[in-house]
């Protein structure tokens, strides 16, 4: 990646509640030589905001261009201004931004069927990629993949755990859990299970609750209000044969689980056909099952696969933002 000059400043402006998203990021552009200040994408950050972003009201673009203002725009000037999502921006923001960076840079880490994010403002910024393999397609943007986040671990020959479940409750995720661990038992595979289902929100726990009572109650001891704390997400997935990965019906992108998985030779179970379209995944990487299989299916898979760990393979963030700015930084 082309090394910015020295004291050049950057503006992050992404989701700062996601995971350690904005920690790692920051953290990879510091690196890179970047005075970094973060900013999220959407205010007021609250439930609240969240909700009226979501729904792609004009009061939560107003609110956020105010905060921005306010917070990190005016009487600054940024070298770089990397927009994460940014589902609070619209193309009024957007344009505004240009008044305050060298080069405005976009990417979308969820389907633009899940979330319109940068649809509403792409056309204002020089550049805007996504992770998603449809939309990469369809709106003709180029394709981004996303990145471990994980530290560089040792490959452990043998895992305490048979499989760990890590992930937030939406759509028909549990469902989906459900059906790869009773294959799991239907194949003969026992052992430990870690299992830490996030529930994120009053407004999800109804919501998934009305969708599947009986699964809700079958898992009502894994489920959780706090999100798990990163150091033991990472030794969950890098101590687990495999890990089960859902990605919304509506999404195609490859998720960052997939890539730390990838990293740490944890087997990877999705419902995600496209880490058979990217090259980072091999067969012996990640087995792909639809939601609604019959048990039999995963068990075929899984026997057929070399014994032991796979290779690990590593895309670590300075891939990721070598790919995503240096066409608009040359």
């Amino acid at each position: 990646m082309t090394q910015p000059a020295s004291g050049s400043r950057c503006l992050l402006i992404l989701p700062r509640s996601f995971y350690g998203f904005a920690g790692v990021l920051s953290g990879a552009l510091e690196a890179r030589g970047y005075v970094t200040t973060v900013a999220n994408d959407e205010y007021p950050e609250s439930t609240f905001g969240k909700i009226i972003s979501k729904l792609g009201m004009s009061l939560s673009h107003r609110l956020t261009r105010r905060a921005l203002i306010e917070r990190v725009l005016r009487g600054h000037y940024y070298d770089l201004i990397l927009v994460i999502k940014g589902r609070g921006l619209d193309a009024s923001t957007a344009a505004l931004l240009r008044q305050y960076g060298a080069v405005v840079v976009g990417y979308h880490f969820d389907a633009f069927a899940f979330d319109r994010g940068p649809l509403r403002w792409l056309s204002q910024v020089e550049r805007v990629c996504t992770f998603d393999y449809r939309d990469a397609q369809t709106k003709g943007l180029p394709l981004v993949e996303l990145f471990t986040s994980l530290p560089p671990l040792p490959i452990r020959p043998t895992r305490r755990y048979i499989v760990s479940v890590v992930m937030r409750n939406h759509s028909q995720r549990l469902a989906y859990v459900d059906q790869v661990l009773r294959s799991l038992d239907d194949a003969g595979l026992q052992g430990e299970r870690f299992i830490y289902i996030l529930e994120a929100n009053v407004f999800s726990f109804l919501a998934n609750l009305v969708r599947h009572p009986l699964l809700y109650w079958k898992y009502r001891c894994h489920i959780f209000r706090q999100a798990l704390p990163y150091a033991d997400y990472v030794a969950a997935i890098a101590d687990s044969e495999y890990t089960v990965d859902y990605a919304h019906p509506r999404q195609t992108g490859i998720t960052i689980r997939c890539f730390e998985a990838l990293s740490a030779g944890t087997r990877v179970i999705t419902n995600n056909a496209s880490v058979r379209r990217s090259p980072w995944f091999g067969a012996e990487h990640a087995v792909v099952v639809a939601p609604g299989e019959t048990a039999g299916v995963l068990a075929a898979l899984l026997a057929a696969l070399p014994p032991g760990p796979p290779q690990a393979r590593r895309r670590g963030v300075d891939s990721f933002l070598r790919e995503l700015l240096d066409p608009a930084m040359i």
